[in-house]
């Protein structure tokens, strides 16, 4: 192990002395910790106003780059032939055996970077009657409006759970709880056809905690890091506190991220109503925010909307030897002709067979036809 990393470290030296020449030693400049190396991202070039802030990370149990400043994740294999320095062919080898081998995104029980992110989630989650009251919201049990449109939408009455509703500005708030109905963060919705604002609003766990509590939420997560073990040099290894709200807010986005079992098949797809037809499934809430951070996960699978945007992430998985679901297939097999565009669009149209649509997820590249 201590060869490869050497040679990797040599080849990733070249690639930043190349993309930060102009600047500082500081910036170019690799900082090792006991489970990451921590550098200047060379795809978005990182922070222009401060040397000192590194976000991009390169973790040694599965040799997987993570950058949180422009939220891209990559092998090491991929990033050096990004910049034109690749291992040798033995190398690469040693790379993906260390990557099949590595233990794969244990949520809540690792002891690396994952595992106090999520404590500190659980931590700062807001409990509903707070969320509810601030917002003037009501469940949708309450109010006929917002019943009927979720029964048009063909939601499970115990699914509405996930769902608040304003009764003056006819907003749908969907809620992104963890496993105690609490809440990290939401997706606003327009329900009134003349409403000026944007249809869909999406909110990170900082604003949240700005409009409820009048708070910036990275004091409270340096008085909570204090009482966490580790939390102190956490802090210090992910390079400061705006690192670790940033990587909050990501994961505050990623909808049911909480209460998913990653022992299981994981299902991704792009809308959070979507992901309530499909047990142990997380939405991305949209195809491009962080649609490679689950590709260590051994059973994940990918269902990106039928649309052109969709299409391109599906046949860029594919190639990647990632799990897809093939619409095409699924749509002729059942004889669909009607439009649709997600998983909702299905079970609107009365076309969700819950048996045919688990056979229509494939790995073969031979299958990009049916995408």
């Amino acid at each position: 192990m201590s060869e490869i990393l050497e040679n990797i470290q040599n080849k990733l030296q070249i690639i930043i002395n190349k993309k930060f020449s102009n600047d500082s030693f500081i910036k170019r400049k690799i900082d090792k910790y006991h489970d990451r190396w921590n550098f200047c991202c060379p795809y978005c070039s990182d922070s222009r106003t401060n040397n000192r802030k590194k976000r991009g990370n390169l973790y040694l149990n599965d040799l997987r780059y993570f950058c949180f400043n422009c939220g891209y994740s990559t092998g090491i294999n991929k990033l050096l032939h990004d910049f034109g320095e690749d291992l040798s062919l033995q190398d690469k080898y040693k790379v993906r055996e260390i990557q099949q081998n590595a233990t794969k995104f244990e949520k809540k029980t690792h002891s690396g970077q994952s595992s106090i992110a999520f404590q500190l989630l659980d931590m700062v989650a807001i409990p509903k009657k707070i969320f509810f009251k601030v917002n003037e919201l009501t469940t949708p049990y309450k109010n006929e409006f917002c019943s009927n449109y979720l029964k048009l939408r063909k939601i499970d009455i115990t699914k509405w759970k996930y769902f608040a509703f304003n009764e003056n500005t006819k907003e749908l708030f969907i809620l992104n709880i963890n496993s105690q109905d609490r809440i990290i963060g939401y997706q606003i919705r327009q329900l009134n056809d003349k409403s000026q604002k944007a249809r869909y609003l999406t909110c990170s766990l900082s604003k949240m905690y700005r409009d409820i509590f009048g708070k910036d939420i990275n004091v409270i997560l340096n008085k909570l890091l204090k009482k966490i073990k580790y939390g102190d040099k956490y802090l210090i290894e992910e390079d400061g506190i705006e690192n670790i709200s940033a990587n909050l807010d990501r994961l505050s986005g990623l909808f049911n991220i909480m209460n998913v079992d990653v022992s299981k098949t994981l299902t991704i797809v792009e809308g959070p109503i979507d992901s309530l037809a499909i047990e142990n499934c997380i939405a991305l809430q949209g195809a491009t925010k962080m649609n490679n951070y689950f590709d260590n996960v051994a059973n994940v699978r990918y269902l990106f909307d039928n649309d052109n945007v969709g299409k391109k992430h599906a046949l860029k998985k594919l190639k990647e030897h990632k799990k897809v679901f093939l619409w095409d297939m699924y749509l002729k097999e059942l004889n669909i002709k009607c439009k649709i565009k997600d998983v909702n669009d299905l079970q609107k149209s009365d076309n969700y067979s819950l048996d045919y649509f688990n056979k229509c997820f494939s790995d073969n590249e031979l299958d990009v036809i049916m995408i």
